[in-house]
């Protein structure tokens, strides 16, 4: 999770949201981390966290779902 939220680093977080969310019209949703900064940008980061007992054995991963998105 540090190398996809390092694009981030560089500029001061205003709101961080998780949010369920179609990245991609036609898919399924996602569970996504909605990061927006004081420059106006947005990205959304779509997780991934393995199902109740699983946990213990697998990682919840992230990767850039969308990024630059100008409000």
């Amino acid at each position: 999770m540090d190398l996809c939220l390092s694009l981030v680093c560089w500029q001061t977080v205003e709101i961080v949201n998780f949010v369920v969310f179609h990245l991609h019209s036609g898919q399924p949703k996602h569970l996504t981390l909605w990061v927006g900064t004081h420059s106006g940008h947005v990205f959304i980061y779509q997780l991934t966290v393995p199902d109740g007992e699983k946990r213990r054995e697998e990682d919840v991963t992230c990767f850039l779902g969308k990024s630059n998105l100008s409000v």
